[in-house]
């Protein structure tokens, strides 16, 4: 998974979360899973001179998001293990090295945190919540103090692993999660959260979710059933559009200016810039890009400093063995 944050000029920091499947410990107690947050100088004018400026070892990661807005004047960054754990830490002044600055487990043992959001995307909150999507079909809702998470909800909200959370960020009492159930939920933080606004079903398990930045009623939704489709979340079960893409979709990340452009990550079929317009329900293909060792695609963000820039990243199968690149185009 990867994720950028700009900086001066025209060099970004670009960080990257991994995830690699180790064999049975000695006990030969389940999955071992371990991985790395690395940070990277990159040259966003070219896409060129990556340079690796930190590594910080830690539990596998399954996401990692920026604060789109700055928490008390710090730069902060989610990541959702496979421990279990939510951790946030916080960028040094000038963009210096990553270091912890919250860190909190899974309200209900043993879980894997899947996925995560944050509610300040669109607006400075002094204490923004974040949103994290569990296995065993869990959700969880935390509270980031100056000093602590802290959990202000915990429900059953699907039947099996829960792959994708996303906060509406024009309305960020409003979730959406989506499972591999074949469901795709709603809920009303401001109501009961065990109980969902909405339901939809879908041919296969949901896998992405992100709202538009944009306009505050429409979202994408990406599925193993390897197609994307474009939704108004007041009409959950009327899609505006869906275009089959390819390799089951396990990224979705809206373009930060551009209101029509969309990153996929499309798994077994590369990374893909989809031209989405909401308002005329069409949905095509702009631009393809396959790397050349034929790896699975996992992650896309739009570098932040140089929004023609896509970074990507993507882990060759099988993945118990370490085959794993970023890049850049």
């Amino acid at each position: 998974e990867s994720s950028g944050t700009s900086e001066k000029g025209n060099m970004s920091t670009i960080t990257v979360g991994t995830y690699q499947l180790m064999s049975s410990d000695a006990e030969g107690q389940g999955a071992n899973r371990k991985g790395t947050i690395i940070s990277m100088k990159l040259d966003s004018s070219t896409g060129e001179s990556c340079e690796v400026t930190q590594q910080i070892e830690t539990a596998a990661i399954f996401d990692i998001k920026w604060s789109h807005s700055l928490v008390s004047g710090r730069k902060l960054l989610g990541a959702a293990t496979a421990a279990g754990d939510l951790a946030v830490y916080q960028q040094g002044a000038g963009g210096l090295d990553l270091h912890i600055s919250a860190k909190a487990g899974s309200p209900e043992q043993p879980l894997m945190c899947l996925s995560l959001d944050w509610s300040n995307r669109l607006e400075l909150q002094a204490a923004p919540s974040i949103a994290v999507s569990h296995n065993k079909g869990c959700l969880s809702q935390w509270s980031l103090s100056p000093t602590a998470l802290v959990n202000t909800s915990t429900w059953k909200g699907h039947e099996h692993e829960v792959w994708c959370v996303a906060t509406n960020p024009h309305s960020p009492s409003t979730l959406l999660s989506g499972a591999d159930d074949c469901k795709l939920k709603m809920w009303d933080l401001r109501a009961e959260p065990s109980v969902p606004s909405s339901t939809s079903s879908w041919m296969m398990g949901v896998t992405t979710i992100q709202f538009s930045p944009h306009e505050p009623h429409y979202v994408a939704v990406g599925s193993y059933d390897e197609t994307v489709t474009l939704l108004d979340s007041r009409q959950m079960r009327r899609p505006l559009a869906s275009l089959p893409v390819g390799g089951g979709v396990w990224r979705i990340k809206h373009h930060p200016h551009t209101p029509c452009l969309l990153g996929l990550a499309c798994m077994h079929d590369g990374f893909k810039v989809a031209n989405a317009d909401y308002a005329a329900a069409q949905l095509s293909i702009e631009h393809e890009h396959h790397d050349p060792h034929s790896s699975l695609a996992y992650g896309v963000d739009w570098c932040y400093s140089a929004v023609q820039t896509v970074t990507t990243s993507w882990v060759a199968a099988p993945s118990t063995t370490t085959c794993s690149a970023f890049g850049a185009w």
